[in-house]
């Protein structure tokens, strides 16, 4: 049994029927016990910590000991077939974020990066299908340092336009306050609060405040930040560090490559393209696209348009528009344009999009989507499909 899930003793409720005495001794056996599970997971977390540490150092007099020419020495080489052997990275979710990783969500001031972040973010602490992904379920620390007073408004938002409510075990917050990427020994405290907290999901927002960068243009500050977010990953196996940071007038990621060229995946906020008015005020999409400033390290590239601020109660929600911004719906309309009837092998023929190759599930999904603008015919294994007349 974990930390996590070790039960704290709670003290029944004796309505006064208890001697003062022995109720002041229960209550100080419950402190007491909380104290220890604790101390104990702090204990365990820092071991954790410290073995990685040492680990890393030995690592690196290793390196500094060995030549060439040490009979014993050199590099391990492997063969393809143990390469090919080797488990691919799994993902957080679906083809966008994968696990054990370090992601940047990035855009212009006031675009939405929060509120992005938070309905990614949610989703993950719910285990809930984001976009037609899947998603594995973990738990989130949220350290948000601009804004962090509105923060729950943001959250509670997203629970009343969604219909769930996020789990307060399973979706932890801290104002920031204390920490910079660059600060080693707040590191490392983050580091032990990951492992003793079973963290799966760290959110730094946004750089500028918790990174303690002196100069974005500084290749090496910002290469040292990114590291700084690797060893807080390393801290938990599985853990995923995502970085928000603000994009350039270009909506490129401001300040030096080295934060580009450094992380695994870098999903970009970007106000939506298109000829003036065909694209309603306020639209974004979330891309991984190089021409868009992302990246995808493990998965294909891919844009997610259509999406916009709502306001929803005490504050707003990331929101895609009722439109078929989906490839997979365009590509079922743009085959059901002729009025023809097609079957589900004419939507997959000739299948090439940055999405990534034809996904059967997603496919269905955009097919239920498009329920009140196509009709069907035949069996439930054979239907054929065409677009509803318009009258």
């Amino acid at each position: 049994m974990t930390a996590r899930e070790k039960p704290v003793p709670v003290v029944p409720d004796t309505d006064g029927l208890l001697p003062e005495a022995e109720q002041k001794a229960m209550e100080y056996a419950r402190i007491r016990d909380e104290r220890t599970l604790f101390y104990r997971a702090d204990r365990e977390a820092r071991a954790l910590v410290d073995k990685e540490t040492e680990l890393e150092a030995e690592w690196a007099g290793l390196q500094r000991g060995l030549t060439p020419d040490d009979a014993s020495g050199g590099f391990r080489l492997m063969t393809l077939s143990k390469l090919r052997a080797r488990p691919k990275p799994a993902w957080l979710i679906d083809g966008l974020i994968a696990q054990s990783s370090v992601c940047v969500i990035g855009g212009v001031t006031n675009v939405g990066k929060t509120f992005v972040s938070v309905d990614l973010t949610a989703h993950i602490a719910l285990g809930k299908e984001w976009e037609g992904r899947n998603v594995v379920q973990g738990r989130v620390a949220y350290l948000i340092a601009e804004g962090a007073e509105w923060f729950p408004d943001r959250v509670a938002a997203w629970e009343q336009h969604n219909g769930h409510a996020v789990p307060e075990s399973e979706y932890l917050v801290h104002d920031g306050q204390g920490f910079l990427l660059l600060d080693p020994a707040a590191v490392a405290d983050m580091c032990v609060t990951v492992a003793r907290n079973e963290i799966d999901v760290v959110v730094i927002d946004t750089l500028s405040q918790l990174g303690g960068l002196t100069n974005e243009n500084d290749n090496s500050q910002m290469a040292a930040a990114v590291k700084a977010a690797v060893r807080i990953r390393r801290a938990r196996p599985g853990c995923t560090v995502i970085i928000v940071h603000h994009a350039n007038a270009q909506g490129l990621l401001r300040g030096a490559k080295a934060l580009w060229a450094d992380v695994d995946t870098v999903l970009m906020v970007a106000a939506a393209k298109g000829a003036k008015g065909t694209t309603p005020e306020g639209t974004f999409a979330l891309s991984t696209e190089y021409d868009r400033g992302g990246k995808q390290r493990n998965a294909a590239q891919v844009t997610i348009p259509g999406w916009h601020l709502e306001d929803v109660g005490p504050s707003k929600v990331a929101v895609r528009l009722a439109m078929p911004h989906d490839p997979y719906q365009e590509r079922i309309l743009a085959v059901l344009a002729d009025g023809e009837w097609h079957g589900a092998a004419d939507f997959k023929k000739d299948w090439d999009d940055p999405s990534g190759a034809w996904s059967q599930r997603r496919y269905r999904t955009a097919m239920s989507k498009l329920a009140g603008l196509i009709e069907e015919q035949g069996e439930t294994r054979n239907k054929q499909y065409r677009r509803k007349e318009v009258a």
